[in-house]
């Protein structure tokens, strides 16, 4: 089983990439979060899914429990080795776009930086541009201003 998905229904991007699970209501916008909705039905027996939603009125809410790939999973290096989109959104002969956590948030206040730090690390040494989304934007401010710079 891979944590990716090429290609993706996702008009602004080429692939996706998870290597991480579970999140927590972080504001009015999480409220019909996508994520939550496939982590707790179609993805529920995914292991890097399972237990990370709650029902609530019916409807899967992340409940806040995190997850994370063991390392050595195969799925750490996918980046690494992917040779791309055949028809990047960007334009022939350039990078591909892959949106990182699509069913998480990488920067959640309880996110180990260890984890932080190897996911942002392998996109970082791929030949890809990684889309990271969050809505704990101070959080993700916080980690890529360490000592006046980048990490």
């Amino acid at each position: 089983m891979t944590f990716m998905a090429y290609p993706t229904g996702v008009e602004w991007t080429d692939a996706t990439w998870n290597p991480i699970g579970g999140c927590s209501y972080a504001s009015t916008g999480c409220r019909f979060c996508y994520a939550a909705l496939l982590a707790g039905t179609q993805q529920a027996d995914v292991p890097l899914y399972a237990g990370t939603t709650n029902r609530v009125k019916g409807r899967p809410v992340h409940n806040g429990h995190l997850t994370v790939l063991p390392p050595g999973h195969p799925n750490w290096i996918w980046p690494l080795t992917w040779p791309g989109a055949i028809l990047p959104r960007l334009g022939l002969g350039q990078p591909s776009l892959i949106f990182v956590g699509d069913m998480s948030d990488l920067f959640h206040e309880r996110r180990p930086i260890w984890v932080i730090d190897q996911v942002v690390g392998t996109i970082i040494a791929s030949r890809h541009i990684g889309l990271l989304l969050t809505k704990r934007v101070d959080v993700m401010a916080a980690y890529f201003a360490v000592d006046g710079g980048c990490r």
